[in-house]
């Protein structure tokens, strides 16, 4: 039998867009009065240089690391379609993104080698899906966290499968 990467793309596009998700709740905690929990974590990363240090540098990452995933997206699409050799597109990369050549080169060529053709497209395209069901799911009323419970819990069902019972779960 032959192992499916459908799995790790399910999980993948789950987890596309929970750093977001996370950055989203930091800028809103700098923004009210915290819990009892959230001011003892406050308080625990007085150690790591406090909290609006931590909260930017978390900014900072997020946001790169999102570039990197679009960066392999782009790359899937365009090195494996022939439309352009890797060389090519890591100096695109570098001249559109200001990334160094050299993380363009370690993060957008092994995804592809190891993961293979079409796996970075696969959990992008997902993860957009899955965003959109759950945007629909919190206009109705629905939580966060009980969306993204509901959604790690179905497993690795086919795509079509999983995406109609997340819209299900985000409509009823």
């Amino acid at each position: 039998m032959l192992q499916s990467q459908a799995g790790n793309a399910v999980s993948e596009g789950i987890s596309f867009h929970r750093e977001k998700e996370f950055l989203n709740y930091l800028n809103e905690l700098s923004l009210r009065k915290p819990t009892t929990t959230e001011r003892a974590f406050i308080k625990f990363l007085g150690k790591y240089g406090g909290a609006d240090e931590v909260f930017a540098e978390y900014g900072f990452f997020t946001h790169l690391w999102r570039i990197v995933r679009f960066l392999r997206v782009i790359g899937d699409a365009r090195i494996n379609s022939g439309k352009q050799g890797l060389m090519d597109f890591i100096d695109w990369a570098n001249r559109e993104t200001g990334l160094s050549k050299s993380l363009v080169y370690h993060q957008v060529f092994p995804a592809h080698q190891g993961n293979g053709p079409g796996y970075a497209s696969t959990y992008a395209v997902l993860g957009q899906s899955i965003s959109d069901i759950q945007s629909q799911a919190l206009g109705n009323g629905k939580s966060l966290l009980g969306f993204n419970t509901y959604a790690c819990s179905l497993g690795f069902p086919p795509r079509s499968v999983f995406e109609e019972k997340l819209r299900t779960y985000a409509t009823t």
